[in-house]
């Protein structure tokens, strides 16, 4: 009988314990998950990141001058594990839609680096300055995917898929 009281009673000390720790790991909030998901899984130093807002910069003044062609020949898609300069059918998609949604201002909104080909810069581009009470959007969204190859910074069109399901990037026909 003793030893049967000596399980039940190790067996509901187990039990609180598992439901303590439990407990402490559902106490985290949804952001800090969020975030734990997003952290770099490479090494990312200050150098890096430079080099990528130097880059991002660049091709944004080259936007604000209205210099489409050369923003436009800074891109680059990623293919079969390497960089490729954007075929000539997609730089004139490109330069279209920069034509099209010219921006009186670019800023950077955000930059998330996650592996080496799967990063995220996202710049708002503001199209014309509102008035007041103006009820029209003036903003657009773009997404920028650097990606290191080598040591090196890229920057890749948002159509090549450098996301975690799919990191061998898609052909591309010239």
């Amino acid at each position: 009988m003793k030893k049967n009281s000596i399980w039940v009673v190790l067996f509901a000390i187990l039990m609180v314990a598992v439901v303590v720790s439990c407990k402490k790991k559902q106490e985290k909030t949804v952001d800090e998950i969020v975030a734990e998901m997003r952290k770099p899984q490479f090494d990312v130093t200050q150098a890096d990141t430079a080099e990528v807002m130097s880059l991002v910069d660049h091709y944004l003044q080259l936007l604000r001058d209205k210099q489409i062609e050369d923003a436009v020949a800074m891109l680059y898609f990623y293919q079969n594990d390497s960089v490729v300069p954007l075929p000539k059918r997609m730089a004139v998609r490109q330069m279209g839609i920069f034509n099209t949604f010219k921006g009186v201002r670019y800023d950077v909104e955000k930059l998330v680096f996650l592996t080496p080909i799967d990063n995220e810069v996202v710049y708002l581009a503001t199209l014309f300055e509102k008035q007041e009470n103006d009820p029209r959007p003036n903003e657009m969204r773009f997404v920028l995917k650097p990606i290191r190859i080598d040591g090196k910074w890229y920057l890749t069109v948002a159509d090549s898929p450098t996301s975690t399901i799919n990191l061998k990037g898609t052909n591309i026909d010239y």
